[in-house]
This record gives C-alpha cells, structure tokens and sequence, in this order.
C-alpha cells in the first residue's frame, strides 16, 4: 500500500473523518485519536501500528452492529 494511499484510507473512510489515524513520532508509529491528537500507542514499525489501527475499527463495527440489533 503506497503512504498517499494509506492517508486516504486511514483519514476519510467513505468521506467520513475517522477517529484514528497513524503518526510517526519520534522514530516510531503511533496510533493517534483524531479528535484529541491523543496517542493511544506507539509501536516500532508501521506494520504493527495498522495491526492496532484495524483492531480498534473492527471493534467499533462489533458495537455499532450490536447498538443496531438492539433497536
């Protein structure tokens, strides 16, 4: 995946701002809050980070899909 790629994907998901994106800071990637610019963790490589990032949205779908089957 190229970075411009990656930025696109990461920061508008279906024209949506998202809640996390990935920046490096200080040598390692860090998985930022959008909203807050709050680091929730920093890991070596990029490859680790977007492990992270896509663990954090899988779980926002779970909860989105459970809130909707509660209506």
């Amino acid at each position: 995946m190229s970075c411009i790629r990656d930025i696109t994907i990461l920061l508008h998901l279906g024209g949506v701002l998202v809640p996390w994106h990935i920046e490096k800071k200080e040598g390692k990637h860090c998985v930022v809050k959008t909203s807050s610019d709050e680091i929730k963790y920093c890991y070596p490589n990029r490859h680790e980070a977007l492990k992270y990032l896509r663990a954090l949205y899988a779980n926002t779908q779970d909860e989105k899909e459970t809130k909707k089957e509660k209506e």
